[in-house]
């Protein structure tokens, strides 16, 4: 006999008012589904805002249609290899500041050097030469400011930026570093967010500017810009220049000419190559970490999603395989 008070006994995990013991849980059978959890969150890790370190020349592709910058000086020519996925604000005003020709004869105006060998820090320029095109830029609103992508190092030896004086305030100065580390950008100015980057090349021409120091507020003798251009001949007369700035095609396609019997589909073959050129097929981690490093926020949440959908998956699939073995095994 038994009274309503009392836990009805049966084959289910409950047993005399008891909790059933536990079964040990083996993981299940989805070896993929682990190893694309391994293999995309240390890519996901780096590949987040603000958690990658900042490249150094060449060492990150560039989108077939991106433009860089050729550059003529009183020292010699240097070319900017542009990035605007690393920066898209900051890189759409500076080309749109070289296309109208207003970095064309300006003043390289800042030169910071350090140390007993007076090896070069910075350069800074971006005062323009033309009052009514300087005019027209400086009324027009400042920037927004770019979000930050790279973490120790801030900035690679070599990279450009626009220069600030605080949160969204840039607007046609801009500044090359000689250093690797965190000096610029986050947390000191993080409105200071590269665009560009020159090669060793280059810096040897840019290294080469003088005729200036830092910034009167610094201790140095920086020219005082506001007195105009006409005032640098006899304040600053070994001052160094801009020639003229323009676009060049980063990655140029060579013009080929196919013969009337050659067509488009016979130029792919099945052995994985492209006109008898070796394709590389990427593995799958390598090209969503690139996709992902290429600052595409909609491409990074869609990855997210992915890796989430998977560590969901994974957790899903050990939990209830699990409780169907413990219902086979109690009769559930």
């Amino acid at each position: 006999r038994s009274s309503s008070s009392e836990i009805p006994m049966g084959n289910g995990p409950f047993r005399g008012g008891k909790v059933a013991p536990s079964v040990p849980i083996s993981l299940p059978l989805t070896p993929i589904l682990f190893l694309l959890c391994l293999l995309l969150l240390p890519q996901l890790l780096l590949a987040l805002p603000g958690g990658r370190k900042a490249p150094g020349p060449r060492e990150e592709p560039q989108g077939p249609a991106v433009q860089n910058v050729r550059c003529t000086s009183t020292k010699g020519s240097f070319t900017i290899e542009m990035h605007p996925e690393w920066a898209p604000i900051g890189a759409e005003r500076f080309l749109a500041l070289v296309r109208d020709s207003a970095y064309d004869g300006t003043v390289i105006y800042r030169v910071v050097r350090r140390g007993k060998e007076r090896a070069p820090e910075a350069v800074q320029f971006g005062f323009i030469r033309d009052e009514a095109l300087r005019q027209k830029w400086r009324d027009l609103p400042n920037l927004q400011d770019d979000r930050q992508i790279f973490k120790n190092p801030n900035f690679h030896r070599g990279m450009i930026s626009f220069a600030g004086g605080g949160p969204n305030t840039r607007s046609t100065d801009v500044f090359i570093t000689f250093m690797t580390g965190n000096a610029n950008g986050t947390p000191r100015a993080p409105w200071e967010t590269p665009f560009g980057i020159i090669d060793e090349e280059g810096l040897r021409v840019i290294g080469a500017f003088g005729g200036t120091g830092d910034l009167k507020m610094l201790g140095g003798n920086a020219p005082d810009l506001g007195k105009g251009y006409e005032a640098l001949k006899e304040s600053h007369p070994d001052i160094d220049y801009l020639g003229k700035c323009t676009l060049v095609l980063a990655n140029p396609t060579p013009v080929t000419t196919l013969s009337p019997t050659h067509t488009a589909a016979s130029d792919q073959q099945d052995d994985g190559t492209l006109g008898g050129r070796t394709r590389k097929l990427p593995l799958l981690p390598s090209l969503l970490a690139n996709d992902m490093m290429s600052g595409d926020t909609t491409t990074s949440l869609v990855i997210l999603l992915g890796l989430t959908t998977i560590a969901t998956v994974c957790a899903a699939s050990v939990r209830f395989r699990g409780w169907f073995r413990f219902r086979k095994m109690h009769g559930v």
